[in-house]
C-alpha cells in the first residue's frame, strides 16, 4: 500500500478485536512510502499496521523487509492489546524508532512461544529484538530473538522499552 499512514501485509488498520491464525507471508517489502523502501510512513507491520483493540496472532509467520519511519514490527506496527502465540518472523525491520522484531509499539503485550530472527535497524531509540516499546505491561515466555539490534538510546535484545511485566524462559543472542 503506497502513501498510507497504516500499512500491514494483511490489514492496514483494525478498530475492533481481531484474531489472525495460520497466516503466512513470504517475500517482498512492506513499506508505507510512495516508493519501495521509502521510510516516510509509520505504523507498519508484517500482518497488521495498527490496531486500537485486542489483536491475537496465532501460528503465523512473516518473512519480508519491513521499512518505514516509526512503530514498525515484523508482525504488527502498533497495537493497544497484543497477544502473540506460536508465531515468528525472519523479517528485517528498518526505520527510525520504536522498532521490534514482532511488535513495534503496544500498550499491553503478551508473547508466548514465539521468536524473531531478523535484524532491527533503527536510527533512534526504543528498538528491541521482539518488542520496541510496551507502555504498560509486557509478559513474555518461552520466546527468543536472535537478530542484531542497532540504533541509539534505549535498545534491547528482547525489549527496547517497557514499564513492567513478567519475562520467563527467554533469550536474545543477536
Amino acid at each position: 500500500t503506497k502513501n498510507s499512514t497504516y500499512v500491514g501485509g494483511i490489514v492496514n488498520q483494525v478498530t475492533g478485536a481481531i484474531t489472525l491464525k495460520n497466516i503466512h507471508i513470504v517475500g517482498g517489502t512492506i513499506s508505507g512510502g510512495p516508493n519501495v523502501g521509502d521510510k516516510t510512513r509509520s505504523y507498519i507491520g508484517g500482518l497488521i499496521g495498527s490496531a486500537t483493540s485486542t489483536v491475537t496472532i496465532e501460528e503465523s509467520d512473516v518473512t519480508a523487509n519491513i521499512t518505514g519511519a516509526n512503530s514498525l514490527g515484523g508482525l504488527i506496527g502498533e497495537g493497544t492489546t497484543v497477544i502473540i502465540r506460536d508465531s515468528y518472523t525472519t523479517s528485517t525491520v528498518s526505520g527510525g524508532n520504536t522498532l521490534g522484531g514482532l511488535i513495534g509499539s503496544s500498550v499491553t503485550t503478551t508473547i508466548t512461544n514465539s521468536y524473531a530472527t531478523g535484524d532491527i535497524i533503527g536510527t533512534s531509540s526504543s528498538d528491541g529484538g521482539l518488542v520496541g516499546n510496551s507502555t504498560t505491561t509486557t509478559n513474555i515466555s518461552d520466546s527468543f530473538a536472535s537478530g542484531n539490534v542497532t540504533g541509539t538510546g534505549t535498545l534491547g535484545g528482547l525489549i527496547g522499552k517497557s514499564t513492567g511485566g513478567t519475562i520467563t524462559r527467554v533469550y536474545a543472542s543477536g
